[in-house]
């Protein structure tokens, strides 16, 4: 994907994250909530910089800034461990911008990511691991087609409970995950 590349929806765009976006991440991570559902990007990388580095030279992965029409950064989303073989890949969003949580902001972006990933990448499925205690973001996750799946055997951050939701493309079958 180049630099250039915008997805573009009716009220956000998708842009290939930039080290530009690194202050407002770094910002955003010790925002309570943000911290509570999504906990730290930049755990492994000692750096952001590396860890954003990391992202941009991976054929495993796709970070995306998630703007407002106007050029507002809003959030931020991951395609994380595509598998090309399988045809998986799972999704990861935060909308870190507390003043645009609860808009349908999330819900378009997890769309356009989906039509990117499906149509793009030639995926057959995107997973989300969510915590069963963020309804917000499952919520999302049903208007956008994705399905319960179960109950992850292995408690997520915290021993939270955690969820397993597909999306699959149009009339595929079972998805090996």
């Amino acid at each position: 994907m180049s630099c250039q590349t915008l997805l573009q929806g009716e009220r956000v765009r998708l842009r290939p994250l930039e080290e530009r976006d690194l202050p407002y991440l770094c910002r955003w991570e010790q925002d309570p909530v943000v911290d509570k559902f999504w906990g730290s990007k930049f755990q492994h990388s000692p750096r952001p910089e590396m860890w954003l580095a990391d992202l941009q030279g991976s054929s495993h992965r796709r970070g995306f800034a998630i703007e407002t029409k106007a050029g507002l950064l809003i959030g931020d989303l991951q395609l994380e461990d595509i598998d090309h073989r399988q045809g998986t890949a799972e999704l990861r969003i935060c909308i870190g911008h507390d003043g645009f949580r609860g808009q349908g902001m999330g819900t378009e972006a997890v769309s356009l990511a989906a039509e990117y990933a499906f149509s793009q990448l030639d995926l057959r499925a995107l997973y989300v691991r969510v915590d069963l205690a963020n309804w917000q973001a499952i919520r999302c996750y049903h208007k956008c087609g994705f399905v319960a799946e179960g109950i992850l055997a292995r408690p997520g951050r915290r021993g939270r409970t955690m969820a397993l939701m597909v999306l699959k493309r149009g009339g595929d079958g079972p998805v090996v995950l």
